[in-house]
């Protein structure tokens, strides 16, 4: 399964639907929307079920890899220049901390130093805490080295006895529990920076993982300018077209950094010994190790320099994406709304700037709404082709998961049944996209719809609102403006999924309206403002 992110609307239901932590929730400049992590897809394919009109099935696809030959030309030199380094020393105990989730290695890790100790002649021991740890769980690797066997009198690290923390994942290492093993007296670092979904991406559409609150924790937590930074998981997927090889160049950037008290030969025979995935993980220690020395060499190496892009602002973006949605008069409207808010946000200074943004993000949002020419351009955009490729090297066909109402009469209070249509849909995709014009004219055969009066109707609704709200909006009153005219990011979704949207919307919209009227003051009285209008059973 795939998901077309512009067609994405990010309202969260195919999580409802499947409970999965594959579906990922993916920022971009249209806002959040949902992707389907290909390496942790378990293959129920339950996420297809959610009412949206942006899943495709691709049958027998073949994932895009990096350019191995590319990236191998470029390894060889890195390689052969990275410097010796003078490894840490072992006293009487040597401690390094292992934090990350479940399935991408992090007890391999554990299990790798401690066969690298033997290879050294050291003694080691190893702990792990996997909890109910599966996919994203928690785990934790207790790793202790020493010289002496009789050094090691416990196996677990005590509090602030953490000589190395491998943050693999951030949010794990800042977990209280956790972050008691660090000290700034006596710990070091290095930080995979990249986030890893949890239970609360499911559960809630909008949840913001706290990773950069982690990060400066755990950074706060060991000793000055010790904490090392990185992205991990995003420097292993662009390599090796996988996130697992991550924790292995996690301890080769740990060891280049002088953190691990192992020889790079030791470390090299406990990978063979392993026999799992030798070559890569051999590789991956050593791409570890030139992230450490040289991190922009890296990231070069995954993403070639591309031709630099003239820059766009959200507004002019938003311009030509409504006249390919519409036409220039129906851009020309929302460059009209805006300008006569330019003018108002101008005598409130910064928040004024905020207050501006927000209805130039909004107008376009409830203006571009996604009827069924709007997601016939989509799929028949060169963008659309564009981000498959990027996913996927080759596939053998494509179709698409959709609930034409023309094909779903249904009574009251039923939902409409997605079905699947073969790639021949691209073809009708092609001719819907050309009958934009009829969008919301009495020939329009799906602009009668309960869904599509009451997206017109916002349209309406919204321009009034913000005309009254430039009028009267000030340093009083603007925090309650900002929040009224950014309602339209709740609205989400498709069919019944975005008419229960609206409907939360509308009762909301109603009390801040009369806040704003009343200077600002929480009242209950009612008002006569523009309301987004009332919900009716569908059709």
């Amino acid at each position: 399964m795939f998901i077309n992110e512009r067609v994405c609307e990010g309202c969260g239901d195919c999580s409802v639907k499947s409970n999965c932590i594959a579906v990922e929730p993916k920022e971009t400049e249209f806002g959040r929307k949902r992707k389907i992590n290909q390496s942790s897809c378990n293959k129920d394919f339950s996420c297809v079920e959610g009412f949206c009109p942006s899943f495709i099935e691709l049958d027998h696809p073949e994932l895009r890899k990096p350019d191995g030959a590319r990236i191998r030309d470029i390894e060889t030199a890195l390689f052969d220049g990275l410097p010796d380094v003078d490894i840490a020393r072992i006293d009487d105990a040597y401690n390094v901390f292992v934090t990350g989730i479940g399935g991408l290695g992090v007890l391999t890790l554990g299990a790798l130093m401690g066969a690298a100790a033997r290879f050294d002649d050291k003694y080691s021991t190893v702990l792990d805490f996997t909890g109910l740890a599966q996919k994203n769980g928690a785990v934790v690797s207790h790793v202790r080295l020493a010289n002496r066997h009789e050094d090691l009198h416990a196996v677990r690290i005590g509090d602030g006895a953490a000589d190395v923390l491998l943050a693999s994942d951030a949010l794990v290492a800042a977990a209280p529990e956790n972050a008691m093993a660090l000290s700034p007296e006596r710990s070091s670092a290095v930080i995979n920076t990249v986030e890893s979904p949890t239970a609360d991406n499911v559960l809630n559409r909008d949840f913001k993982i706290p990773n950069t609150v982690a990060i400066r924790q755990v950074t706060r937590r060991v000793r000055a300018g010790k904490a090392h930074k990185a992205a991990i998981s995003d420097l292993a997927v662009g390599l090796f077209g996988d996130a697992i090889a991550g924790n292995v160049m996690l301890l080769g950037f740990a060891w280049q950094k002088g953190m691990i008290p192992l020889s790079r030969e030791a470390i090299v025979s406990a990978i063979k010994l392993n026999g799992v995935a030798v070559e890569m993980n051999i590789r991956a220690f050593n791409w570890g190790r030139v992230a450490a020395h040289d991190l922009k060499a890296v990231e070069k190496a995954i993403r070639p320099e591309q031709p630099a892009k003239l820059p766009v602002t959200g507004f002019e973006r938003n311009l030509g994406e409504l006249v390919d949605y519409q036409d220039q008069a129906y851009a020309d409207r929302y460059a009209a709304l805006v300008d006569e808010t330019r003018v108002a946000a101008e005598r409130l200074g910064v928040l004024g700037s905020r207050y501006r943004r927000a209805v130039e993000e909004y107008a376009y949002k409830v203006m571009a709404y996604k009827d069924e020419y709007e997601v016939a351009r989509l799929y028949s955009s060169k963008e659309y082709l564009d981000s498959l490729k990027q996913t996927f090297a080759s596939w053998k066909d494509v179709k698409v998961w959709l609930a034409p109402p023309s094909l779903n009469p249904f009574s009251k209070g039923d939902v409409p049944k997605k079905r699947k249509f073969g790639s021949w849909v691209f073809g009708a995709f092609a001719v819907l996209r050309r009958l934009k014009g009829l969008r919301g004219t009495w020939a329009d055969p799906f602009g009668h719809t309960d869904e599509r009066r009451r997206e017109r109707q916002l349209i309406e609704d919204y321009f009034e609102l913000v005309r009254e709200l430039n009028k009267s909006v000030d340093n009083e009153n603007v925090h309650i403006a900002i929040e009224l005219v950014s309602l339209p990011k709740d609205i989400r979704g498709f069919g019944h999924i975005k008419l229960e949207s609206m409907e939360a919307a509308r009762a909301k919209w109603a009390r801040l309206i009369d806040r704003f009227r009343s200077g600002g003051r929480n009242v209950d009285a009612p008002s006569d403002a523009p309301r987004l209008p009332e919900m009716e059973p569908a059709e």
